[in-house]
């Protein structure tokens, strides 16, 4: 038996005491998110009554109805034959057997309905691009072709969290850092094919644990949070200096390093978008600025903002300019250019090698000096395009204030 949130036709929402597909009781609820919803009486702002009588429902019911397991021997022969059938089934799909029970429920007709991992990849990276997330089916096409190399062409409900723990460790080429976001993503794949109705396990097998809710899973694996990388105020000026050597990196160093615009960004915006005369300011608009995840409900925010640029911005975008900064540019081509990864790039004038391998060393530079001169959390958020909160994690008390207002004096 468990309590279900539900939302009925009209504009209010009930918990649900169901026992499998049967329902046994209905209650009204007056909140609009299950979050919110809670029977402790001393959490007065999120106590839903209703979600309390549901509990005491279930408890009831649980009181009143017992198995006793002396009662086997006066089942049928014919009810015995079944449950040992589907006891069987469940020791083959390596689960329980009450899971496999539950689980049928759901399943239209009653049917089992299993997956392979090779087709599961193909389905859900399909589901990705029809959707156009992009950034999702590189990274999830990546991580999942590692998910079949590692355990086969087995079921996804044969995946256990033992296994998939094991798998993560012998990836030697991740990071503890990518391993965990790895799971993330498996996770995600994972719920995909459990929305679908596919019989899988109740819990997630790449899930991370949570003890105090209970919950089992595997272990996350250990990730040492180590400061932004971010250039001296030397390094800077140097770069600066040897981007206006090159347009193809003359004017995105700038926005990026100086303006705190994306590089993604940056590489689509056109000179027009730039005003450097009347009131200097950049205008990133939603189709050009990042496309965040989209909502439940399908909308999708973007980082579209207004920067308001100081005379010191004016005077390094106006000397990229002259020098001749391309404006768009091809993101792919520039990233080889700047960082000289490969050969055909290596003497390319522009290239500086205090920055290669160091990857979004600009922008975090950019946000470190920004905040730290300035002192407003809200402005550097808003100008970079971020929260407050990725501010105040990751760029709060990295740079000195000496260096900082160095850093704002640097002219062309």
């Amino acid at each position: 038996m468990f309590i279900r949130y539900v939302k009925a036709k009209k504009n209010f929402h009930y918990h649900r005491v169901q026992d499998g597909q049967k329902v046994l009781a209905r209650f009204r609820c007056k909140k609009d998110n299950p979050k919110k919803c809670n029977g402790d009486f001393k959490d007065k702002e999120n106590y839903c009554q209703a979600y309390r009588l549901a509990q005491n429902k279930i408890a009831d019911i649980s009181g009143k109805t017992k198995i006793d397991i002396a009662n086997l021997d006066e089942l049928s022969d014919s009810d015995k034959v079944q449950l040992l059938e589907a006891l069987t089934i469940a020791k083959s799909n390596n689960v329980k057997l009450t899971s496999l029970v539950r689980t049928a429920e759901t399943v239209e007709g009653g049917e089992i309905k299993h997956i392979n991992l090779i087709e599961a990849r193909e389905k859900y990276l399909e589901r990705l691009k029809e959707r156009g997330y992009k950034a999702q089916h590189r990274k999830a096409s990546g991580v999942l072709k590692e998910l079949i190399q590692g355990f086969g062409n087995i079921g996804l409900h044969e995946v256990t969290p033992e296994g998939a723990q094991v798998w993560a460790s012998k990836v030697k080429r991740w990071s503890n850092q990518f391993k965990n976001r790895s799971l993330v993503s498996c996770m995600s794949f994972w719920n995909y094919f459990k929305q679908l109705g596919y019989t899988l396990q109740i819990h997630c097998p790449f899930q991370f644990a949570d003890e105090s809710k209970n919950r089992p899973g595997i272990s996350p694996f250990p990730v040492i949070v180590l400061p932004k990388d971010v250039l001296s105020v030397r390094e800077s000026k140097k770069i600066l200096r040897q981007a206006l050597t090159n347009p193809y990196t003359a004017a995105i160093v700038v926005l990026v390093l100086v303006c705190g615009v994306r590089t993604e960004e940056a590489a689509r915006l056109v000179w027009d978008d730039i005003e450097l005369e009347d009131i200097p300011e950049i205008e990133i608009s939603p189709f050009k600025a990042k496309k965040f995840r989209p909502k439940p409900d399908g909308t999708v925010h973007t980082a579209a903002r207004t920067i308001e640029l100081t005379d010191q911005q004016v005077a390094w975008l106006k000397a990229a300019k002259e020098a001749g900064g391309m404006l768009p540019v091809n993101l792919h081509t520039y990233n080889k250019k700047l960082s000289g990864r490969n050969d055909a790039y290596k003497k390319v004038e522009g290239v500086s090698s205090w920055i290669k391998g160091r990857q979004n060393v600009l922008r975090h530079t950019y946000c470190s000096m920004h905040v730290a001169h300035y002192k407003s959390i809200g402005n550097t958020a808003h100008f970079a395009g971020n929260s407050e909160r990725t501010i105040k994690n990751n760029y709060l008390k990295r740079i000195k204030p000496t260096d900082a207002e160095q850093f704002w004096e640097l002219l062309p």
